[in-house]
């Protein structure tokens, strides 16, 4: 019997990470392995962080890495080699998907790094020779790099089990709790990762109803949807809106990262009927100067935009972002 530590490190004590909770739901379902989550953020100390994975005892370690949490990852990977050299550690998130043999190069003590997707990629890691894994980098007898090439997104994700358990759910409700319907995203932008992969993808309705329902049931705070752009397929988000709406709860928060400018009139008359404070947005502008939105590939519509963010700004709790530091863009421009 392996013992298997999946590593999470957020940026906040109130945060919770997703990604480790997946893999978790997915090595369960093979026989041999025990399994255990160490989840801190990056207001810990290091030390205490190296203390409590070495003492689950792990044969193997899955780091979750993403950029919040990427230089306490390469701190913390040295130093838990010296610790047990014969601790095998993986890493995978978007921080090292996209660059992984500058990653592996410089920290040999890596044994390899998860590219995309992970559920998938971690199974047959633990049931498959590393030779016919794709998805994985990883280093030969020679201890020479190599890649097997990518591992296609997952097509049904309804086959991902929902990450949480019921208990830490009503044991932790002040904490966020992160939660997707979608994957993927169809736009371009350049600064942004998830532009790579254009495919979009849906957890069926039935799946996402059933899982927001033990959101619901459990009487926490604060759910984030980290679906890329919330608000793509209308028939699918409404569905879940009205859905959420029929089964209201006062003291609880939906969170959704959206595109206010897909907003149609009959979308923005159904929001204005929202309890106050039900929903929130997170609006990601990240620039107004037509010549930035044209480089980075982001041309909002920058008319309808405001339009709908002051019509429903009465009920719904909304985050507008920018981004500093783009293209065409100074202190002056971005005031």
């Amino acid at each position: 019997m392996k013992n298997i530590t999946l590593l999470g490190i957020n940026s906040k004590f109130v945060h919770t990470n997703i990604a480790i909770r997946y893999i978790k739901k997915m090595i369960e379902q093979i026989d041999g392995y025990n399994l255990t989550l160490v989840e801190s953020s990056i207001n810990n100390q290091l030390e205490n962080i190296i203390r409590e994975v070495i003492e689950s005892k792990p044969n193997i370690l899955l780091v979750s890495t993403y950029i919040w949490n990427r230089e306490f990852v390469f701190k913390i990977v040295p130093e838990l080699k010296k610790i047990n050299p014969n601790l095998e550690i993986y890493l995978g998130g978007p921080e090292v998907s996209y660059n992984a043999v500058e990653v592996m190069e410089k920290f040999p003590q890596i044994e390899g790094v998860l590219v995309g997707e992970g559920e998938l990629i971690v199974k047959k890691l633990l049931t498959k020779d590393r030779s016919k894994v794709l998805g994985l980098y990883y280093r030969d007898s020679q201890l020479k790099l190599k890649f097997n090439g990518f591992e296609p997104p997952i097509p049904n994700l309804d086959i991902i089990p929902f990450p949480y358990e019921q208990w830490e759910l009503e044991d932790n409700k002040g904490k966020i709790f992160y939660y997707e319907s979608t994957r993927g995203c169809p736009f371009h932008c350049s600064y942004c990762m998830s532009s790579i992969e254009k495919s979009v993808r849906t957890f069926s309705l039935p799946r996402v109803k059933k899982d927001l329902m033990t959101f619901l049931d459990a009487g926490i705070k604060l759910v984030k949807f980290v679906d890329r752009t919330y608000n793509l397929d209308k028939d699918h988000y409404m569905e879940i809106w009205k859905f959420l709406v029929e089964n209201y709860q006062p003291n609880l928060t939906f969170h959704f990262e959206i595109s206010a400018e897909l907003f149609d009139e009959e979308v923005i008359e159904y929001l204005t009927t929202i309890p106050n404070g039900f929903f929130q947005f997170e609006i990601g502008i990240q620039t107004v100067n037509k010549p930035t939105m044209k480089l980075i590939r982001r041309e909002n519509e920058l008319e309808k935009l405001a339009e709908n963010v002051l019509a429903i700004k009465n009920n719904i709790h909304l985050h507008l972002d920018l981004i500093a530091g783009l293209p065409k863009e100074d202190f002056d421009t971005f005031k």
